[in-house]
């Protein structure tokens, strides 16, 4: 008896907890630049002191909503605090090209294995990005260095592994000036690029599969990989996923051999360090399309349905909303103000305008937790009245059939309150 209770309340909760659930959104708040420099010099992304206090002021307002928001922890602080100083690609280069510079200085100066040491360093702190024009050129000259310190050394096969490793990375350098270095290391380099003829094979492969391959800094596609077309000598390959950290390594190749593979494991990042690389991505996208899609990635990567973004732009602070569902970024407006409010709370609209006044054109609002009511897109079918006749009918189905399921073949006569469900008269 006490079984077939339990099946039918059961039933009714389904019935009724799917539409109360489904209408609470979480909030999130991110501070993020727009590619210039803040007002306490934070040009990485991450905003300026400025916008980090309007967004603490807007999340204490949220808060006091009674909006669902993301907690205090990590990754509040990745979304709304200071960027780290050694976080992005930006500072990697710059202190790459320091590296580089004393490399260069120590060559100069026959310090041969000080130089090495310094272009190995290089190579730790860059070998896992993301290939970019800037840090691709750099990496040229880093092995451009390297065959330079090698060819002093007296060690040729060694200058041409190198040389070779810069006509991968720049294809269009098929000589050296000249007037800019001696008449060994031109003539050295120009034999490297003469015998560019003999082709190898590599097939790249990654943990999980489907990442994103590149091969000397050009896309290759999506792993595995397989290239039967590559110069024989040293290449640099990376490998990067959504969500996981990217991968690189030299590997070398052989016209003699057509095993030759390599697996990278692209290990997952954690939600805090998604969320500050995403900040950078927004702080420096060149369009709106390109903030939008960062916003959505960042969105859900936190793990919240609306993403407020801040941001301090030519010393005026302003914001955006973004609905995670369908992807919508709202207009950029001054934050606070109370056109922003009514834009992401929902507010009523304000009065129609006098006659011959300018007209704003419309805003999208984004729908809030249970303080507020209005969406910038068509509602969801469970928040419709006839979505919730769907799932209520839904699970007075699933109730009666597991009644059902329960009852036949025993005592059939229970009541629930004041109802009673028999085959005969209780």
């Amino acid at each position: 008896m006490s079984a077939r209770r339990v099946a039918v309340l059961a039933g009714v909760a389904l019935a009724f907890a799917a539409p109360a659930s489904a209408g609470e959104r979480r909030f999130g708040v991110a501070v993020v630049g727009d590619g210039g420099e803040a007002e306490d010099g934070d040009a990485s992304g991450g905003g300026g002191a400025a916008a980090r206090e309007a967004a603490g002021s807007l999340r204490a307002d949220l808060a006091a909503r009674g909006v669902a928001l993301v907690p205090p922890g990590e990754l509040r602080g990745a979304l709304e605090g200071p960027l780290p100083a050694d976080d992005g690609d930006a500072a990697a280069l710059a202190r790459a090209r320091q590296r580089l510079a004393a490399a260069g200085d120590a060559y100069a100066g026959f310090q041969y294995e000080r130089a090495l040491a310094a272009l190995e360093l290089i190579d730790r702190q860059l070998i896992d990005r993301q290939p970019s024009p800037a840090l691709i050129a750099l990496l040229a000259e880093r092995h451009l260095l390297a065959g330079l310190v090698h060819e002093g050394r007296g060690r040729p096969a060694d200058a041409r592994r190198s040389f070779r490793t810069v006509h991968h990375l720049d294809p269009a350098r098929r000589s050296l000036d000249a007037g800019a270095y001696r008449p060994q290391v031109v003539s050295l380099f120009a034999q490297v690029v003469k015998a560019q003829e003999r082709r190898a094979s590599l097939r790249v492969a990654t943990d999980p599969p489907g990442g994103r391959v590149w091969i000397d800094g050009r896309l290759a596609g999506e792993a595995p990989v397989s290239r039967d077309d590559l110069a024989a000598g040293e290449h640099w390959v990376v490998a990067a996923a959504p969500g996981r950290r990217a991968h690189g390594a030299m590997v070398e190749v052989d016209p003699d051999r057509s095993d030759a593979g390599l697996s990278l494991a692209l290990a997952a990042r954690s939600p805090v360090e998604r969320a500050r690389a995403l900040r950078r991505r927004i702080g420096a996208a060149g369009s709106e399309r390109e903030r939008r899609a960062s916003a959505a990635e960042l969105a859900r990567a936190a793990g919240v349905d609306v993403l407020v973004l801040v941001r301090d732009r030519g010393g005026q602070v302003e914001g955006a909303a973004l609905d995670a569902r369908t992807g919508a970024l709202s207009a950029w407006q001054p934050v606070p103000s109370a056109r922003f409010t009514r834009q992401l709370a929902g507010s009523p609209a304000p009065p129609a305008p006098a006659a011959g006044a300018e007209v704003e054109g419309p805003d999208p609002l984004i729908a809030s937790g249970p303080a507020t009511a209005t969406v910038d897109a068509a509602p969801s079918w469970y928040s419709t009245w006839w979505g919730r006749t769907l799932i209520v009918a839904g699970g007075v189905a699933v109730g009666g059939a597991v009644i059902y399921a329960v009852s036949a073949g025993g005592d059939s006569s229970y009541t629930v309150g004041d109802f009673c469900f028999d085959g005969r008269d209780c």
